[in-house]
């Protein structure tokens, strides 16, 4: 999972330099996400980016079990409507590595920690409420001595 995250980040800051040297800086730090202080505080978009987390990865959980090619538009859909909903309000990360990146090379790290701890908490409460709900696993400190 860690080499996982370190190839996430690592590739958004690739992707970040590349945008400054074609373009500029400034363009970079113009795609870091923030909240729309018009519609949401910030922890409403905390709260925000956790639940639309919570939403695509339970959803990429319950279909990835499936049998059929058809989850992945099932898994696309349920990405871009998380999305449509979540952009004008938190500009819809969902991803800590698509926030940090930006923000590491754009040099503004304006209310981060929104977009590392709301989708890392979405995608605790997904898991836990897959286990609970999919697999009626209530005893999940088993599955936590797995991971350690």
């Amino acid at each position: 999972m860690a080499g996982y995250w370190v190839a996430q980040v690592a590739g958004g800051i690739l992707a970040s330099l590349a945008l400054a040297f074609v373009i500029s800086k400034d363009t970079v730090a113009g795609t870091i996400t923030v909240v729309n202080s018009q519609f949401v505080d910030t922890f409403g978009g905390f709260v925000g980016e956790a639940l639309l987390t919570m939403i695509f990865v339970m959803a990429v959980l319950v279909m990835s079990k499936s049998t059929s090619y058809t989850k992945y538009i099932g898994i696309g859909f349920t990405l871009t409507a998380v999305h449509l909903i979540g952009i004008p309000f938190t500009g819809a990360s969902v991803n800590p590595a698509r926030s940090l990146a930006p923000a590491i090379v754009g040099g503004e790290y304006n209310d981060i920690w929104i977009y590392l701890a709301g989708p890392a908490t979405g995608a605790v409460l997904a898991w836990v409420l897959y286990k609970f709900i999919v697999t009626g696993d209530t005893d999940l400190i088993d599955d936590i001595k797995e991971m350690v």
